[in-house]
């Protein structure tokens, strides 16, 4: 899968010995340099792959946080537009920094691009690394280079689920502290997480993860009987948790393959959350109800054979009936 580049920018973002920001604007028609599809590309790549992202959306707050209204202009004059939002939001970005005496400056970074039929809008900030190259005389020389693997600040808007009405469209590097609070100020982004609902995406990721590995049906049940008390545990002690530290906890041979499939951005699940124990409980347990019945009953009734479900009818055949609820129909309904 490739990244369909739109256009690209870079500008400066500079911070003086007295803590004085300025800014130096750079070209903004890079879609049609290949440096800038390469950074692109490659800042996608590990964004994907790092943990501690927190998700929400625009403010609706416009004069204290405009950046919505630049995406909404950028959108109105298309193409077009596109220098005019980088300056924006790089001006938006200075503003906030210059408030919190911790921030950092850099090379701001904006790619707009599509892929798989989705548009994404991504920037962040990079700086210089000293290294050093080979030159053809075999001699070694100082280099410095843009250390793209090393950004700390980045945010991704999914352009097309916001146009759709999406409630968490827009991802950010949460850092730590309230060094990148900034960054989250500069996009605008309301977080909206909540326990339920992030509970719920969690199970319903780690469902499809366990599927999509091949787990059996009792490997699945050891799993989902696994998470299900790591999270109570989380929720009982009040103590957030984080997808890594999940990872780890259930497969600790191979916990990249976990992270991987939940730090995707394309799922929205934040990193570092204290989970709702009530919407933990579909890991383990099955819950149905009709107008004239409720149905509950956990997965091991399948596994020891109380509960038979038979695929071709749809049908679930009870056994093992407590002995009061068998004396209580047979009183009721004699033959």
């Amino acid at each position: 899968m490739t990244n369909a580049l739109l256009n690209a920018a870079i500008h400066n973002l500079t911070k003086s010995e007295e803590g004085n920001y300025s800014i130096e604007y750079g070209p903004t028609d890079l879609a049609n340099v290949e440096i800038a599809q390469m950074v692109t590309d490659h800042i996608f790549k590990l964004y994907n792959r790092r943990t501690s992202k927190s998700f929400g959306r625009f403010s609706e707050d416009e004069d204290a946080y405009p950046s919505v209204k630049y995406f909404g202009d950028y959108l109105d004059a298309g193409v077009d537009g596109f220098e005019a939002l980088t300056k924006a939001l790089v001006g938006r970005l200075k503003t906030e920094a210059q408030k919190r005496p911790a921030s950092e400056g850099g090379f701001v970074f904006f790619a707009h691009f599509i892929r798989e039929n989705k548009q994404y809008f991504i920037v962040t900030i990079l700086n210089n690394r000293w290294g050093a190259a080979v030159r053809d005389n075999l001699y070694p020389e100082p280099l410095d280079h843009l250390d793209i693997d090393g950004f700390r600040f980045a945010g991704r808007v999914n352009m097309t689920s916001w146009q759709e009405g999406g409630d968490r469209y827009i991802s950010f590097l949460k850092g730590k502290g309230n060094v990148a609070v900034y960054f989250e100020e500069f996009l605008g982004c309301n977080n909206v997480a909540i326990a339920k609902e992030d509970t719920r995406r969690l199970v319903e990721a780690l469902n499809e993860f366990s599927a999509s590995i091949g787990m059996s049906t009792d490997q699945r049940d050891q799993f989902n009987e696994k998470v299900k008390n790591i999270g109570d545990r989380h929720s009982r002690q009040r103590e957030e948790m984080t997808l890594e530290a999940l990872s780890n906890e259930l497969m600790p041979d191979n916990p990249e393959t976990l992270r991987d499939f939940l730090v995707d951005p394309d799922r929205a699940l934040p990193d570092g959350f204290i989970p709702d124990r009530r919407s933990l409980r579909p890991l383990v347990k099955f819950e149905a109800k009709t107008a004239t019945w409720n149905l509950e009953f956990d997965r091991q009734a399948l596994a020891n054979g109380d509960i038979d479900y038979q695929h071709d009818t749809g049908t679930l055949v009870i056994s093992n009936l407590p002995e009061d609820l068998v004396q209580e129909l047979n009183d009721q309904y004699k033959t």
